[in-house]
């Protein structure tokens, strides 16, 4: 019986909010300019021409002739006033609209105004921050009523306290402990793909037959995965995770860029954490020749004197491979740049205003130092600057010592494995 009371309650209270609405849009209706138009030409029709005569089928006529304009020139400013209200909140993200409707790419069609008029009806969502669908699920009077579900969230849902997808699950996934939230089982996830720890491929070594997989190599990223997307293993990852999340808790400007990518997991994994954070005003920038390391120039740069890493065929991987590794994690989207060619010809002239998080790969003094050269000064203070191959090729640690002689950096080194380092820019 208590159940039954409960039950018609809540049908009750569900009913009383259908008749708020529909209460409220027949205000709307009611003290609209149009209405008042159109009603003061109904008592003239009515007063001065009875039913069926000539006189009412001219009123009929003058009636459409300037009555119709009216009622929709009112239709398209209110139409064009809910679009602006969708557009400045925020939640309607155009490329991502069209991205995931391919339908109306293929109409040519404004993608708000599909969204406006029959997008959100039909539950497709206006951006990764709004679920259509789940909005008019769990509310039934807004569904009832035939009200775009952003539209009513907007102008009624956000001041009664209505919760979006995104703001319920977040408030789910908070009470949680840290390590069992969505967000960081998703990139805890990726981390082991990427490094292939989740398969246990067998490492390949240059020049030598392969070796059976051992974890704690793959975790220092000590060998060279056969199949991984990358080679530097877990701690590495976790220090990117660290930096990239420390950029965006503290919004320091800039985009993220690693020059020499390999397979490109350390930038798949970037792309990754900015995607867990819904970021979207940031950009990932991959930087390599995409064919290996280049010949050594002992007489430019003396350091590179004998280095023989560009015979390692297994170093040489295109651009389109490296691609095709982005979507296999369905990662490959317009935040991703590629920047392809050697250093010193490529990288002064990028397209890059601000840098958050710069991590070097280049392993040679020469790659090195000409990543310093263009990107170090782009690199805002509070970021990160990351270095692979500090601890393992002395060229690339030369190189970095002596930039920071040369332009008196002072900011402490710090280390996260064997062989990477890293520090937080102070001027």
């Amino acid at each position: 019986m208590e159940h039954s009371v409960q039950a018609l309650t809540a049908k009750v209270a569900e009913e009383g909010q259908s008749a708020q609405l529909l209460t409220a849009k027949v205000a709307e209706i009611v003290n609209s300019k149009a209405w008042k138009i159109a009603l003061f030409f109904r008592r003239i029709r009515v007063r001065i021409a009875p039913a069926n005569s000539s006189r009412a089928h001219g009123l009929q006529r003058l009636y459409k002739l300037i009555v119709f304009p009216i009622i929709n020139i009112n239709r398209n400013r209110k139409l064009e006033m809910d679009m602006a209200l969708i557009r400045t909140s925020g939640l309607f993200d155009e490329n991502w609209y069209l991205s995931n409707n391919p339908d109306v790419v293929a109409a040519k069609v404004d993608p708000l105004r599909h969204y406006l008029l029959f997008g959100g009806f039909e539950g497709r969502d206006p951006g990764p921050q709004f679920s259509s669908s789940w909005y008019l699920a769990t509310n039934d009077d807004v569904r009832n009523a035939r009200i775009n579900p952003l539209l009513h969230y907007l102008k009624f849902g956000r001041k009664e306290g209505r919760a979006t997808q995104t703001a319920h699950f977040q408030m789910l996934s908070n009470q949680l402990p840290k390590n069992e939230q969505p967000m960081y089982l998703y990139l805890d996830l990726m981390k082991k793909c990427l490094t292939d720890i989740i398969y246990a491929d067998a490492q390949e070594q240059p020049n030598l037959l392969s070796q059976p997989f051992e974890e704690s190599q793959r975790m220092e990223g000590l060998d060279w995965p056969a199949y991984a997307h990358t080679m530097i293993g877990k701690k590495r990852l976790d220090n990117i995770q660290f930096c990239v999340e420390d950029i965006i808790q503290r919004k320091i400007p800039g985009d993220l860029i690693e020059t020499g990518v390999w397979r490109g997991g350390a930038t798949i994994f970037m792309r990754a954490i900015l995607k867990a954070y819904n970021i979207l005003d940031r950009n990932v920038w991959v930087a390599d020749s995409f064919e290996g390391l280049p010949l050594p120039n002992p007489g430019g740069y003396p350091a590179d004197a004998g280095d023989r890493l560009n015979e390692f065929k297994e170093l040489a991987v295109s651009m389109e491979q490296v691609q095709f590794n982005f979507a296999k994690y369905g990662l490959l989207d317009q935040q991703v740049k590629f920047l392809k060619g050697w250093f010193r010809d490529t990288l002064p002239a990028a397209p890059i205003e601000k840098i958050a998080v710069l991590r070097l790969d280049g392993d040679m003094y020469e790659s090195t130092m000409d990543a310093l050269n263009a990107l170090y000064p782009k690199l805002g203070i509070g970021g990160y600057l990351i270095v692979d191959d500090y601890g393992a090729i002395p060229g690339c640690k030369k190189a970095i010592n002596d930039y920071r002689e040369k332009h008196q950096i002072l900011d402490e080194i710090i280390p996260i494995d064997w062989t990477g380092i890293f520090w937080k820019k102070g001027h």
